[in-house]
């Protein structure tokens, strides 16, 4: 592999249970601790370091320049995220308030939203069992939204509702707006 080279892969070989395990190491290095003048800096230097189990302080020398002394302490972890809002909890097994919008496009066909729309209809999504599902498509994706929507009523899933608008978008071309059609259709299990 050229260093140089645009299209350098990275690989990987995993052998199950044909090597030995050995005992994980961690080394903890002061870096660039001395350097640093900011309190801030100083205390994120040392916070990092009690997460781990160690203690890091500087320690001056008389006609010397200072050093910077690690010595093992009790691990003191710390919440990683603790200043984000704790994500809003939804029970397994619950359905999904609202439905699922599944955004149709051209891009991709049919037969591909119809499999997605049966499975996530089905339970079997990142969202857990769902009340109820939406498709929509602006343009040329109604054709598809209307074909998965066949699909779906002959497997006997229900329309909630559907509806058809024209939408006002702009073009990416000019900055004119354009009409566009769009349809929407709801279902149930």
């Amino acid at each position: 592999i050229e260093k140089e080279a645009d299209d350098n892969l990275t690989l990987m070989a995993v052998e199950l249970g044909g090597a030995p395990t050995a005992e994980r190491v961690l080394t903890v290095s002061p870096g660039n601790f001395l350097k640093a003048k900011d309190r801030e800096v100083l205390g994120a230097y040392g916070a990092f370091c009690r997460r781990f189990g160690y203690h890091l302080e500087r320690e001056a020398r008389p006609k010397a320049p200072p050093v910077a002394s690690l010595s093992p302490a009790d691990p003191e972890p710390g919440m990683r995220f603790d200043k984000l809002p704790p994500p809003a909890q939804r029970s397994v097994g619950a359905p999904a308030e609202g439905p699922l919008v599944i955004k149709v496009t051209t891009k991709r066909s049919a037969a591909f939203y119809a499999r997605a729309a049966r499975e996530l209809i089905a339970g079997k999504g990142p969202a857990g069992p769902i009340a109820a599902l939406e498709l929509q498509g602006w343009g040329n994706a109604v054709p598809i939204v209307v074909s998965v929507a066949a699909e779906l009523l002959s497997d006997g899933h229900k329309f909630v509702r559907i509806e058809t608008a024209l939408v006002e978008v702009e073009t990416t071309v000019s900055t004119s707006m354009v009409e566009v059609p769009q349809l929407r259709a709801v279902f149930q299990k």
